[in-house]
């Protein structure tokens, strides 16, 4: 079954890299406590919404800031702005502000 994967991953062009573990990290491996693991986040949205969520994680100090000086940096309350407009053209990329 894996080896259909990996195959079906190049047909589909993508990035797949088998990096086995070394036999110290193998050895403590525990696939049943993995599996229990995954079953409490399977179908957790994992994507673009979490990834700029979590860089935006706090209301001030965590903000993008313009180079070279990083003086002027984004503000959150334009990004509550920006997201609740965002939303109105495109109800799916409001998914990434809830």
């Amino acid at each position: 079954m894996y080896k259909e994967w990996l195959r079906k991953a190049k047909l589909a062009g993508f990035n797949v890299v088998w990096n086995p573990l070394r036999k110290e990290f193998r050895d403590k491996y525990n696939e049943t406590l993995a599996y229990e693991f995954f079953k409490t986040i399977e179908g957790v949205n994992y994507g673009f919404p979490v990834l700029l969520t979590g860089w935006l994680d706090t209301l001030k100090g965590n903000m993008p800031c313009v180079p070279p000086e990083y003086t002027s940096c984004l503000d959150a309350e334009l990004l509550d702005i920006l997201f609740t407009n965002v939303e109105r053209l495109s109800h799916a990329a409001g998914v990434v502000w809830r």
